[in-house]
């Protein structure tokens, strides 16, 4: 990804203002430039396919924003001093939602930085120690997506060899013109989420029909329902990875246990569609 001069400048412009209030004299900046990350993930939690798409940095404790990577970034910064950068995400997919991921840790690049030079970082993100997985299927060995919701028999979702990420095995739903929708839910059913911070569905899909997230769970009643559909997602050829927040569902639907739902329903013009799901994760922190 090429420099893009207005961020550069307006950033500069931003950052010499705050530090001029606060008495700072130094008015020449560092340019750092942040690389893709690299994930350090255990065989455990999963394959180092993330979509953090930007990042965002820390310098003297304040945020200097969210960024694309590649950009050269100015940075107030003199002497041995530490950056950091954290991941960022977009939750749902939602560009307004731009948020750190606060599942995973920063990385600290400590350097004796010398104003009006160019430094290059190449961050490795990795989850927190007390990032608990409380769901994590791959379909190499299991399938978790058993609960059968629109109660037909004929539309499940079933594990296939060479269809998921990397053309290792994947969940597969398919819809046709006899058997319109699929609505299944992973198992089990989960309970006991912390009372507050993130609650966070990973998934790794593609699909050719609309591909819908939302929760599934009991209600006061003790009965099964859907909450709320809460993600759409639209049609692509290429495995994409979204970030589903789950907390606000968690939070709101007043249910005793809950289990993530996907559905698709056929547009009544192909013969066939479907969707893949792979590496999905339900996870939070201790």
């Amino acid at each position: 990804m090429g420099k893009h001069p207005t961020i550069k400048y307006l950033l500069f412009i931003l950052i010499t203002i705050c530090f001029a209030s606060c008495g700072d004299e130094a008015d020449t900046p560092v340019y750092i430039t942040v690389n893709e990350p690299t994930f350090d993930l255990t065989p455990a939690q999963g394959v180092n396919y993330h979509d953090t798409q930007e990042f965002f940095i820390f310098h003297r404790t304040a945020n200097l924003g969210g960024f694309p990577y590649g950009n050269e970034i100015p940075v107030l910064a003199e002497g041995m001093e530490d950056v950091i950068i954290f991941p960022g995400i977009r939750k749902n997919g939602i560009r307004a939602q731009l948020a750190i991921y606060d599942l995973m840790l920063q990385d600290t690049f400590r350097r004796d930085f010398i104003p009006g030079t160019d430094y290059v970082f190449n961050p490795v993100f990795q989850y927190r120690v007390n990032t608990v997985f409380r769901l994590n299927e791959n379909f190499e060995n299991s399938n978790a997506f058993v609960t059968d919701v629109d109660g037909n028999a004929a539309t499940v979702l079933s594990t296939e060899p060479n269809i998921g990420f990397n053309n290792t095995r994947g969940g597969h739903m398919v819809v046709t013109t006899d058997n319109r929708e699929l609505r299944v839910a992973s198992e089990p059913a989960l309970r006991d989420f912390p009372t507050f911070g993130s609650i966070i569905a990973e998934i790794t899909y593609k699909n050719t029909t609309q591909l819908s997230v939302g929760v599934y769970g009991t209600n006061a009643n003790g009965n099964k329902e859907i909450f709320r559909t809460e993600l759409f997602l639209n049609p692509t050829d290429e495995f994409k990875k979204v970030y589903f927040d789950m907390e606000p569902a968690i939070r709101q639907s007043g249910f005793s246990d809950f289990q993530l739902l996907f559905t698709i329903i056929h547009d009544g013009i192909s013969t066939v569609q479907d969707a893949v799901i792979d590496d999905v994760k339900i996870i939070h922190l201790q």
